[in-house]
This record gives C-alpha cells, sequence and structure tokens, in this order.
C-alpha cells in the first residue's frame, strides 16, 4: 500500500466521521486511480462504510441515541433490498453500475443542496 492510498483512506474516514461523505470519495478515488473495476471498488468502499459504520454505532449505544423501533423498520425494508440490489447487480456490467452509481450520486447531491437552501 502507498503513502497516497493511506493518505486517501485517512482523508476519506476523516470526511466520513464529519459526516461529508468520505464514502464516495473513497469510491471514487478507488474506481479513477486504480486499476479496480467497479464492482470491487464498491465492495472495497462499503467495507470501508461498515468499519466506519461500527466505531460510529458503539458512540451512539454508549450514549444512547438509539430508537429501536426504527432500526427494526430500517433493517426489515435494508435487508430484503440489499438481496435484491445484490441480485440486480450481478447481471450488470461495470459501466452500468458505475452509471447507475453516479446518477445516485448526483441525485443525492442536488437533494442535498437544495434542502440546505431551503433551510437558510
Amino acid at each position: 500500500m502507498s503513502v497516497i492510498e493511506i493518505l486517501t483512506a485517512f482523508l476519506c474516514a476523516a470526511l466520513s466521521g464529519m459526516g461529508v461523505g468520505g464514502g464516495g470519495l473513497l469510491l471514487i478515488y478507488i474506481a479513477m486511480f486504480t486499476d479496480t473495476p467497479q464492482k470491487e471498488a464498491q465492495l472495497y468502499n462499503l467495507i470501508f462504510f461498515m468499519c466506519a459504520s461500527a466505531s460510529a454505532l458503539l458512540l451512539h449505544v454508549k450514549k444512547r441515541r438509539l430508537d429501536l423501533r426504527v432500526i427494526s423498520l430500517l433493517a426489515l425494508s435494508g435487508v430484503p433490498g440489499a438481496v435484491v440490489g445484490s441480485v440486480i447487480l450481478r447481471g450488470l456490467g461495470d459501466g452500468a453500475v458505475g452509471t447507475i452509481l453516479g446518477g445516485f450520486l448526483f441525485l443525492s447531491g442536488a437533494a442535498s443542496f437544495f434542502s440546505r437552501e431551503k433551510q437558510k
């Protein structure tokens, strides 16, 4: 692992911890600046996100900030959604996966931008 890769991972982890979206930035780095196929880059990004989420989960458990009803609803919808998404992704090529992901990132960014404008 090179120094640039270590610094990139550290920067993305720091941004992710601040709620900026470092996981998405890590995915962009992996997909664009390494020879990693799109699906594999997304796998690395998910592993990164699970590690970051685990540390955040421990903090929220310690501070008792979890609503078990909400967590249950999210799990009941998230697990089947993940299975269906996985089955769909198996049939798509890297180009289609990258295009779909890029579209979601664009829509998410636009929604975030316009919701902040309304809050001001």
